[in-house]
């Protein structure tokens, strides 16, 4: 059952007790964004239920705990354009241990669907519509990121890397991570929609991150994400550092066909 056909029951019998659990869990540092995974996360959903109706709670997440998951999210991405994905190559993704930082891909999404159409239907504002074509256009392949959405682009250490790094310390500090590479533009844009569509928003304040596109001989494409401003895609040279100029390390596994 999805709490979007409407098939669920109400846990609340009036907006009084609604406005009750919701002074409740504030008081205890939860806020609407955490709240916000009940709705997109059929698993968290689950836990919580278990707890209050003092059923056992489980600690991993079982394959369709995980599929479940996945499906969910992904759902809200269909709704923003992106094509509806193979149920069953989702399932065929799972492998044992898989969690909330274990997020499948579908291949060949471009960064014009994701950037021009996908983007603005989550609500994010795009303040510069270039998708900058004459930058290495990667569309994603299918298969599995490790990422931890709610700490994408946040230091890993007290040298606050990736920060202020150029590209030969970006691709050593993603290795350093078990990354292989940087994530591309199109990558990154898709886990920063996944990112929208779990936690309601944005997970960071700002920020660069430098991409593996190629643009020329001695540049590369980068996703700039500002509060207000809103997200665009810019580019920059490989000898180029800077204190807000970061990026993610591409952790993944592709799906057999």
């Amino acid at each position: 059952m999805s709490l979007r056909d409407g098939s669920t029951k109400r846990a609340m019998r009036n907006l009084g007790q609604a406005n009750d659990v919701d002074l409740a869990l504030g008081g205890e540092g939860v806020t609407p964004e955490m709240l916000n995974q009940i709705v997109t996360s059929p698993y968290v959903a689950r836990l919580i239920a278990g707890v209050l109706s003092g059923n056992n709670v489980p600690t991993i997440m079982t394959k369709d705990d995980w599929v479940g998951n996945e499906l969910a999210e992904l759902a809200i991405l269909t709704e923003w354009g992106m094509p509806p994905v193979d149920h069953d190559r989702v399932a065929k993704s799972w492998e044992e241990n898989y969690g909330f930082a274990q997020l499948y891909i579908p291949g060949g999404l471009t960064r014009e669907l994701l950037f021009l159409q996908m983007t603005p239907a989550s609500g994010t504002k795009c303040y510069d519509k270039d998708i900058i074509p004459n930058a290495e256009m990667i569309p994603t392949e299918e298969g599995i990121f490790i990422c931890d959405l709610a700490r994408i682009m946040t230091p890993t250490d007290k040298k606050q890397r990736p920060f202020n790094l150029d590209y030969a310390g970006h691709l050593a500090w993603a290795k350093e991570q078990g990354g292989f590479d940087l994530l591309s533009g199109e990558e990154f844009n898709y886990l920063l929609l996944r990112a929208i569509a779990r936690l309601g928003f944005v997970p960071y304040m700002g920020g660069w991150s430098r991409c593996r596109n190629r643009f020329g001989s001695s540049k590369r494409l980068n996703a700039k994400f500002y509060a207000v401003s809103g997200f665009r895609f810019y580019t920059g040279s490989d000898a180029y550092s800077y204190w807000y100029y970061g990026t993610v390390a591409r952790k993944f596994k592709p799906l057999a066909a």
